[in-house]
């Protein structure tokens, strides 16, 4: 039997249809993971290497757990509370953790980058120099894009580990396995879904950094103070909403993928 096939653009459209009896929770949370950690970094500066630690082996793991189990229950009619699906991924916490290190390892990209970001360089200006018609530089720039995609593509294809964990009370290693195994064939799929939540994700960055532009730009003095503090109000909102946006989907296409290899068996 083919794979069945599945619709980005559907998929997004049951997204939307599924978020209103979520959407609530889901804001509360997304809100509170940013102020967590907004509130660490600015106590233990965010290139600490012990926030990075606790946060992405423990804390993600147990967050993208709890999470995964309650949208999962909820949208399939098995309903949950927060509270339940927190025990049902603290439970699981050792599995998720070891389940989540081959997105850690797909994710080292972004890690270099910012640590070299942070570390006084920009990365483009690195590669391209100041010769911007330099063909080696513009292939090595061309190049980096690609290996940064490619790994985004291999890390998306582990990205359902923790889901198994935690939804079907599987290993570690057999979550990882069944991540890859029912993302296989499924390039296109995978790749459509990439700049898809990129653009969700991208979007409320860029109207708030438009948003506090123009306040700078049209606000008088005196009125900044307040009028700053609406603006990153408004882009927190709209970055939860985004979020909320993303996790609901992952958790959709994650049921159609599992459904549609189940099928093929």
């Amino acid at each position: 039997m083919t794979a069945q096939r599945i619709s980005v653009r559907s998929l997004m459209r049951e997204t939307l249809a599924a978020i209103g009896s979520v959407y609530a929770l889901l804001l509360v949370i997304n809100f509170v993971e940013l102020l967590i950690v907004a509130v660490l970094n600015r106590m233990l500066g965010s290139g600490d290497i012990a926030l990075n630690i606790i946060y992405w082996f423990l804390a993600f793991p147990l967050l993208c757990g709890t999470l995964a189990f309650y949208l999962y229950r909820n949208l399939t009619g098995n309903e949950v509370t927060v509270g339940e699906a927190f025990k049902q991924a603290n439970r699981r916490l050792l599995q998720l953790m070891l389940a989540n290190i081959p997105n850690l390892i797909s994710v080292l990209p972004v890690f270099m980058l910012e640590s070299f970001n942070s570390g006084g360089g920009r990365w483009p200006e690195f590669i391209l120099g100041n010769n911007l018609g330099d063909p080696v530089s513009i292939l090595l720039a061309l190049g980096l894009i690609l290996l940064i995609f490619l790994w985004s593509y291999v890390g998306f294809r582990f990205t359902f580990s923790c889901y198994g964990t935690v939804i079907d009370n599987s290993s570690a290693l057999h979550s990882v396995s069944s991540s890859w195994k029912i993302t296989k064939g499924r390039f296109w799929l995978i790749c459509r879904s990439i700049f898809l939540l990129f653009f969700v994700g991208t979007v409320p960055k860029v109207l708030g950094a438009i948003l506090i532009y123009l306040i700078q730009q049209l606000a008088i003095a005196e009125l900044w103070g307040s009028l700053g503090l609406v603006a990153q109000i408004t882009i927190l909102l709209l970055i939860c909403l985004a979020n909320a946006l993303i996790d609901v989907y992952v958790v959709l296409l994650y049921v159609r993928l599992r459904d549609s290899a189940a099928a093929t068996q």
